[in-house]
């Protein structure tokens, strides 16, 4: 099973654009029941895909084979053409397709004649409507449901509107993150309401839920007065899902009396197997893009998606790393959007997860835990990921990353001199010491000022005494910020220093002077007041001080650049920046610069 190495008990499948992970039932223990998995969108999917992994793999191990997948337009999944421009698309319909499809192939592929849909938030909505118009679902589990579609529009308009004040009513459209969902979206999203959910089937349904509200007491009563069987239970062990695991290791969701309702639910004799039928070998075709799984590493531990470009073969790839604890998407879906544009101008990516995140296992002994943000070194994933691509013909590598995925491409460039070019986006750190807090990195950032005037504030003594309690780290942040400002020399070259050995190099100076001395050229991306930007500061002294960083690297501050590229001005601005470096090399972008507009000439290489 997936617990060791993946090997054939857990496959990428595709259809229809649409990709997924089926997961064998361990044994023979198939008794003809499969389970379908519908995941969240946006944020929801993120915070729940390493647990949705898990839950996978606990109800194959129980007997279940199961499909988790992504739908159209999200995740590893291909785009809905034209999305943007046609009024026409009912984004909300293609996702009921999607899940209708996706329980037609599970039933296919695993030779099941009864089902179970599982979804979490909104894809519990779409697994009840789902379940509504089948015979063959025999049991329904709705973690932390949206009952009313109205509702979760609402939701994610307000979020929406923490990134732009300026969005149109909930009416028009709404374009959060990733996702556009139009008019037309809005108004099959809007009018769906699971109180008026009546099933054509006779499932029994669990609904696991944080707290009572009253639109979900309305519809399990709803359902109970037609004879359905409901149970109904809290979220305890299951919270892990619903929150972003930045740091600590809040330990797995525990899905023990989510499995022993459907042992329970579902008898083995309620189905029996049919024969099985073989499904495609996994591939994906984006306009101009051939997309297919790579497994590497020792076992085939570590996992990707190879996006080649599709008209002509090419040495050129860039390496796209987890930005944070995430899977290979990224926030916004940035990394799929920029792995395809780069095939579309005859560069292939690899965008991969790193051991412990997202579909890559962690090592032995701790193949299901959440590996750490910073504390891990990640160059042997990067360098076994280079390993696997040289012999299909690969020869120039790119390493990208964003916020921890950018330091971990500059420690990887640094241990495997075959990286030649760097993009990183957002650097939180150039050093960091192994046992540190991600906390620490805003201390050590802050400048004094800030402290100063938070405690000169009436509101801060009367909270004294959290602020004590966090000194120790706000105080060990705020000397290293200054033994670094006096460690630093600006006015001389790195080069020189670390040659002459005049003084004293931090570790982020020294790597930097090291990537100098190999000439690998760098872009450096910041949002307009991100704290990486003091990180640079204090390495390197002025933002404009070109000699310290070296004469390789290209720094640019853009205007309105969120710190996870989420938003979608910041994900075109990115990208074009991206691509006119590794066009020109860098060598038509000024060295140092700030900008409030996208670059002409990356427009221009953009539309080309």
């Amino acid at each position: 099973m997936a617990t060791n190495s993946y090997g054939e008990a857990v496959t990428p499948i595709t259809f229809n654009g649409v990709f997924g992970w089926l997961h064998e039932a361990a044994g023979a223990s198939n008794h003809g029941v499969a389970i379908l998995l519908c995941s969240g969108l946006n944020h929801d999917a993120l915070n729940a895909y390493h647990a949705h992994r898990l839950l996978a793999e606990q109800l194959a191990e129980s007997g279940y084979p199961t499909l988790r997948f992504d739908y159209p337009h999200t995740g590893d999944s291909e785009d809905v053409d034209g999305l943007d421009a046609n009024p026409g698309i009912d984004l909300w319909q293609i996702w009921l397709d999607s899940v209708n499809e996706a329980a037609d192939i599970l039933r296919r592929s695993t030779g099941a004649s009864s089902l179970v849909l599982c979804g979490l938030r909104i894809g519990a909505m779409l697994a009840a409507l789902t379940a509504e118009k089948r015979d063959d679902v025999v049991g329904l589990v709705l973690l932390a449901p949206v009952v009313k579609g109205q509702s979760y529009l609402r939701q994610i308009w307000i979020e929406a509107q923490l990134h732009d004040r300026t969005i149109p009513p909930i009416k028009d459209g709404i374009l959060f993150q990733d996702i556009y969902f139009n008019q037309k979206t809005v108004g099959a999203m809007g009018a769906a309401d699971l109180r008026d959910a009546v099933f054509s089937s006779n499932p029994k349904i669990a609904v696991f839920a944080q707290s009572q509200s009253r639109l979900l007491d309305e519809c399990c009563s709803a359902w109970a007065s037609r004879g359905r069987d409901v149970f109904r239970a809290g979220f305890a062990g299951l919270e892990p899902m619903l929150s972003m695991n930045v740091e600590d290791n809040k330990g797995h969701p525990n899905f023990d009396r989510l499995l022993d309702w459907v042992r329970q639910a579902v008898q083995k004799g309620e189905g029996l197997p049919a024969a099985r039928l073989p499904y495609d070998e996994a591939v994906l075709t984006p306009p101009g893009c051939i997309e297919t799984p790579l497994r590497f590493g020792d076992d085939s531990r570590l996992f990707g998606i190879l996006c080649q470009p599709a008209n002509e073969p090419t040495t050129e790839i860039v390496l796209i790393l987890n930005a944070g604890r995430d899977p290979r998407h990224s926030p916004g879906r940035f990394n799929v959007e920029f792995s395809r544009q780069l095939a579309q101008k005859g560069i292939a990516a690899l965008r991969f997860d790193f051991s412990g995140l997202g579909d890559s296992l962690g090592p032995p002994g701790q193949e299901s835990k959440l590996s750490s943000l910073l504390d891990l070194e990640r160059s042997g994933d990067v360098s076994a990921a280079i390993d696997a691509l040289t012999p299909l013909g690969f020869r120039n590598f790119t390493a990208y990353g964003l916020c921890a995925g950018a330091y971990h491409a500059m420690q990887s460039a640094v241990a495997d001199s075959r990286i030649s070019r760097l993009l990183l986006i957002n650097i939180p750190v150039f050093s960091w010491s192994s046992g540190e807090r991600i906390d620490f990195i805003r201390h050590k950032n802050l400048p004094f000022r800030y402290y100063f005037a938070e405690l000169i504030r009436l509101k801060s003594w009367s909270t004294a005494r959290q602020k004590l309690q966090k000194s120790g780290s706000v105080l060990r942040g705020q000397a290293l910020r200054l033994s670094t400002k006096l460690a630093n020399a600006p006015w001389s070259p790195l080069i020189w220093l670390d040659r002459l050995g005049g003084l004293k190099l931090t570790a982020g100076q020294k790597n930097m002077a090291i990537l100098s001395r190999r000439r690998v050229k760098t872009l450096l991306l910041f949002g307009e007041g991100d704290l990486g930007l003091d990180a640079v500061t204090q390495e390197f002294g002025a933002i404009n001080a070109a000699p310290a960083l070296g004469e390789n690297v290209t720094l640019r501050v853009v205007a309105e650049f969120d710190h996870l590229v989420s938003h979608e001005r910041t994900r075109r601005s990115a990208t074009l920046c991206m691509l006119t470096f590794l066009e020109n090399t860098g060598d038509n972008l000024p060295r140092y610069a700030a900008q409030t507009d996208i670059v002409p000439q990356a427009q221009e290489s953009l539309s080309n």
